[in-house]
């Protein structure tokens, strides 16, 4: 398996003044099937789940690392990078939070979808120089 592309530490926060302890990994791969390689090596998922994928939430709980985006160079665009930031959202809103969701837990989820989009796309444009 090859180096990713690029590889994108986002600090998981709820709250503009908390204190980001947790992060998501993102990483970007130039080959399909070295982002089905990363996905297969560091979740529990069998090699014939990430067969047909074109990106990836591994979502686990070590550490401070709370899960992993793995996305497809080809693909990047708006729409796939918030799909993946869906699958972890869900993963993170049942770790972190009571359901069905109050007002304000589904207010802190929001703030942490802007956030982590702000993030993302702040570290991608400044890594490739799209301006």
């Amino acid at each position: 398996m090859t180096e990713p592309l690029a590889a994108f530490v986002l600090t998981i926060q709820t709250r503009p003044n908390q204190r980001g302890r947790k992060k998501l990994h993102v990483y970007i791969w130039k080959h399909k099937k070295d982002l089905r390689a990363a996905a297969h090596e560091h979740s529990v998922e069998s090699a014939h789940f990430w067969k047909t994928a074109a990106g990836a939430y591994v979502g686990h709980v070590e550490c401070r690392q709370f899960g992993e985006i793995h996305l497809w160079e080809k693909l990047i665009g708006a729409g796939y990078f918030a799909h993946e930031l869906q699958h972890f959202v869900n993963h993170y809103s049942q770790e972190t939070e009571n359901y069905p969701l109050d007002f304000e837990a589904n207010e802190r989820m929001a703030w942490l979808v802007g956030e982590l989009t702000a993030q993302f796309w702040t570290k991608f444009y400044k890594k490739f120089e799209i301006q």
